[in-house]
């Protein structure tokens, strides 16, 4: 996964940072559905790609409430090295992981407000 995340994540304001993170949640369910339905899979693949996209989720949804509360527990960092740890469980989970990661983060640049063109 080339994606710079830590810098990249870690560079954006608290409102981006939080609108990324929600972003990539939703992402994730994207590739959960394109996982589940895969046909080229069998069930016991498909199980367990589904059960290290859930690892992902729980750390996205747990740094999602970090940056909701005051105090911070989780890093972008640490939530990057355990995205990593858990794509390396079953490496066909990483293209997809990689989309939904690039796809939140253009989304968050785009929805970025723009100065008003005269």
């Amino acid at each position: 996964m080339s994606f710079d995340y830590p810098n990249k994540i870690n560079a954006l304001n608290q409102a981006d940072k939080t609108k990324f993170y929600r972003l990539l949640a939703r992402e994730l369910t994207v590739v959960n559905r394109a996982t589940w339905s895969d046909a080229q899979a069998t069930e016991t693949e498909r199980t367990d790609r589904l059960k290290w996209l859930n690892e992902i989720m729980h750390r996205v949804l747990n740094r999602l409430i970090d940056l909701s509360d005051e105090g911070e527990s989780w890093t972008d960092q640490e939530v990057w090295d355990l995205i990593k740890q858990h794509v390396a469980q079953n490496k066909a989970i990483s293209d997809e992981v990689s989309w939904a990661i690039k796809r939140s983060y253009e989304q968050v640049l785009a929805q970025r407000v723009q100065p008003a063109q005269v």
